[in-house]
Parts: C-alpha cells; structure tokens; sequence
C-alpha cells in the first residue's frame, strides 16, 4: 500500500467520524445500510476472483451491520415497518451465511437488491 493510499483511507475513516459525531439517528442507519452495500459488492469482487479469506471478512462486516440494524428495531413505536424489516434482517443473515458456504453471487445480487430498496424506503421515510 502506498503512502497516499493509506493516507486517503485515514481521512475516509476521520471523514466517516466526523459524519456518524454529528449525524442523526435516521443518518446512521443510511450509513451503515450504505455500508452494508459496499461490504456486499467487494464480497462478490472477491467471489469472482476466488478470494475466500477476503470474501469472508466483507460477508462477516455485513452480517454484523445487519445484525446491528435488527437489534435496534424499535417494535413499540416501528408500527408495520419494524416486524417486516426483522423478517427482512432475518431473512439477510440466513442468506449471508448460504452465499459464504456456496458463493453464490446471483443470490448475493439479491441481498444487494434488498438492501437498495430498504434503503430507498428508508430514504422516503426521512
């Protein structure tokens, strides 16, 4: 790694701080849903190129975005909209650990399509 390249992903990582610092709640989950993409479309970078070890961390970081998105639910003030994104969540996780095991990158194309369109109603709701 060159020097210019680990000095852009230090101010990408400061640049990522000083935006969850001041951001508010509903920005948060539109960063990590953002997150989440990306994670998902390196991890089928590494499924085409055969780079298991590497495919596994960005599936892991995913798993972990959405086990986080899930367990901050609120089910009391969610209305309709939070027991469907805990199937959805659910739904994501199970199907994370299948493409993992099978890499499988047309069921990954799925997820990533999911993920868009929450966020895109998650975009609408803000």
């Amino acid at each position: 790694m060159t020097a210019a390249h680990h000095a852009l992903q230090q101010y990408g990582k400061q640049a990522v701080k000083a935006d969850l610092s001041t951001a508010s709640p509903h920005r948060i989950i539109s960063l990590l849903l953002d997150k989440a993409i990306t994670e998902l479309l390196a991890a089928r970078l590494c499924i085409t190129n055969k780079a298991i070890e590497a495919k596994a961390i960005r599936l892991n970081n995913t798993l972990d975005i959405i086990t986080a998105l899930q367990l901050h639910l609120d089910m009391s003030q969610g209305g309709e909209i939070a027991p469907t994104l805990n199937k959805l969540y659910d739904y994501i996780q199970r199907s994370l650990l299948t493409i993992n095991k099978e890499n499988n990158v047309n069921h990954l194309d799925e997820i990533v399509t999911l993920l868009r369109e929450i966020k895109l109603g998650w975009k609408d709701i803000g």
